[in-house]
């Protein structure tokens, strides 16, 4: 199979290239003109490479990035989806598979609602142009590589580093689902191989209190952890039902959380001292 990879620089893009034959990356970071906002140059990358499945990835992802930045995560996330679609249909491609959110259910952020619209037109798309897609609702992913990321594990770990600190918003009682990289790369792989048409939850099928983590990387590194007030408007729980998801990918987690955080750890502090040399 091959793969058109967006967002092939970032933190899952990069782990599913690696595991693939045949693919070919998409990303402002291989060239600026690589941007998904553009219609034609997208179009153009499709029409040439013709492949089998589109994985998009690309996205401002970030909820106060979105927010920061409004005119460019929505045409990146909102315009660029967008584009995607419409060299899916063009070019005939077979399979789009497209990175959505466990909190798109929510819709408390401009980053919720563009991939609530993701969702809407994949469904649109398949309806109106017999478009074969799939949204994976990811939740919150971990593992080494993840160096640009903002997410629970990874900001742990580098304030943990570089500042001796890990801070924990309120008592660190809300509770979230973890899932390992090399699982959402399986899953990806399962997504274009298949034939379902919809969304489906992509998560490690646990629940871990943002203080057990905390907790975890305290032992790991010997940080402080320091509580501060509780963030507007956050979830408190997060359960992800991925039964349906095993079923219909044939494919389930592998990966324990808490012996990673060691991996992780030595990657977190590699990456660290080669950017202060």
């Amino acid at each position: 199979m091959r793969y058109l990879i967006t967002g092939n620089k970032g933190f899952i893009g990069k782990a599913l290239q690696k595991t693939v034959e045949s693919s070919l990356g998409f990303d402002k970071k291989n060239d600026a003109s690589q941007n998904i906002s553009n219609y034609y140059r997208i179009s153009s990358v499709v029409s040439n490479f013709e492949p089998d499945c589109i994985v998009h990835l690309a996205a401002v992802s970030g909820i106060k990035d979105c927010i920061q930045d409004s005119e460019k995560a929505f045409l990146t996330n909102v315009k660029g989806t967008y584009n995607i679609f419409e060299s899916a249909v063009e070019n005939k491609v077979s399979r789009v598979v497209m990175a959505s959110s466990g909190a798109v259910t929510e819709c408390l952020s401009p980053y919720h609602s563009h991939k609530r619209f993701l969702e809407d037109s994949a469904e649109v798309y398949y309806r109106t142009h017999e478009l074969s897609t799939c949204c994976l609702r990811f939740s919150n992913v971990y593992g080494a590589g993840s160096i640009d990321k903002t997410s629970v594990v990874a900001s742990m770990f580098k304030e943990a580093i570089i500042s001796g600190t890990i801070t924990v918003e309120g008592n660190g009682s809300q509770s979230r689902d973890f899932i390992h990289i090399g699982d959402v790369v399986s899953a990806i792989k399962a997504a274009a191989n298949c034939e379902y048409v919809g969304w489906l939850n992509v998560g490690g099928g646990n629940q871990y209190t943002i203080m057990s983590v905390a907790v975890a990387i305290r032992e790991i590194t010997g940080a402080v952890i320091r509580l501060t007030q509780s963030r507007k408007n956050d979830t408190h729980k997060n359960i992800v039902d991925i039964g349906f998801t095993k079923d219909t990918l044939e494919w389930e987690p592998s990966v324990e959380m808490f012996p990673e955080l060691i991996k992780m750890y030595d990657y977190f502090k590699d990456e660290i001292l080669t950017e202060a040399v």
